[in-house]
């Protein structure tokens, strides 16, 4: 039996035990809305991978039903084609907060800011995912969602053993919701 962790390829008819992207984003947008936010980026390379594109259509639901309208120059990519990490490319006037895809972006962002005497989260909020060493290496330390890895693991386990027991089981996409670790 064949089992994806942390990714999907819609193209294949293969069960995955992923992330819940979409979730985790909508709520971590609405989370900076809900503390005063209405000029909020996302940054991220839409085409890159689903896991940003996903994050990319949880934020766009939450300015949606906040009757918050989707910028074209708040939607920032982060890397080319190839995955590469490029040059961030700040709008004017700044957004008051930004969603990163990551936390290693969210690091590059908040020393981009520094270097143009932003200060975080003084004068503008950074949120990301992934809760990696970025995160807490990052001076102020970053608020993100860490995926729940317990949870994704005994739910991979048992549709293994469910297939492994019935080979015709299908479990399909299983999006685990994250944790929200405020900083």
């Amino acid at each position: 039996p064949v089992l994806l962790i942390d990714f999907y390829d819609d193209r294949l008819a293969l069960d995955a035990v992923t992330n819940n992207n979409f979730l985790d984003s909508f709520l971590l947008t609405r989370y900076l809305i809900q503390n005063g936010h209405r000029r909020i980026a996302f940054i991220g390379n839409i085409n890159s991978t689903h896991s940003i594109q996903d994050r990319f259509l949880g934020y766009s639901k939450a300015l949606i039903r906040s009757d918050i309208d989707i910028s074209a120059e708040y939607i920032i990519s982060d890397r080319n084609h190839n995955g590469e990490f490029t040059e961030l490319k700040l709008p004017s006037p700044l957004p008051t907060a930004f969603v990163c895809n990551c936390d290693e972006i969210a690091h590059k962002l908040i020393r981009q800011l520094e270097d143009l005497h932003i200060r975080v989260p003084d004068d503008c909020s950074v949120v990301a995912f992934n809760d990696t060493h970025f995160s807490t290496d990052s001076e102020p330390k970053i608020t993100t969602i860490a995926s729940d890895s317990d949870t994704m693991a005994l739910k991979s386990v048992e549709i293994i053993v469910r297939k492994m027991k019935s080979p015709e089981y299908s479990a399909g996409l299983v999006p685990i919701r994250g944790v929200f670790i405020k900083r």
